[in-house]
C-alpha cells in the first residue's frame, strides 16, 4: 500500500522532502514565523499533490507527468511561495 502511494505520487513526495530539507536551512528565520511557513508549506504540498492526482487520473505516463510537473506546477509553486513570503513575512 505504501509503495503504491509512493509510486503514484513520487514527484510530490520528493518535492515535499526537498521543502522539508530546505526549511532546515532557514530554521533560525522560520522559528519566529512557524504558522505562516506551515501555511506556505501546506499550500505548496497541496497544489503538488492535487496536480499529480489529476495527472494520475488522466493516466499519464511517468515521463509525461514529470514534464508537466516541471513546466507547470514547479514554476507555479515558486511564484506562490515568493508571493506568500512577500505577503506574510514583510
Amino acid at each position: 500500500m505504501v509503495t503504491k502511494y509512493l509510486d503514484r505520487y513520487a514527484i510530490s513526495v520528493s518535492l515535499l522532502v526537498l521543502l522539508l530539507i530546505l526549511s532546515l536551512v532557514f530554521t533560525g528565520f522560520f522559528t519566529s514565523n512557524v504558522m505562516p511557513y506551515a501555511f506556505a508549506a501546506t499550500v505548496l504540498a497541496g497544489t503538488s499533490f492535487f496536480f499529480e492526482y489529476l495527472f494520475n487520473k488522466a493516466g499519464n505516463e511517468r515521463q509525461e507527468k514529470g514534464k508537466k510537473m516541471y513546466f507547470y506546477v514547479i514554476p507555479a509553486n515558486m511564484i506562490i511561495f515568493v508571493g506568500i513570503v512577500l505577503l506574510l513575512f514583510n
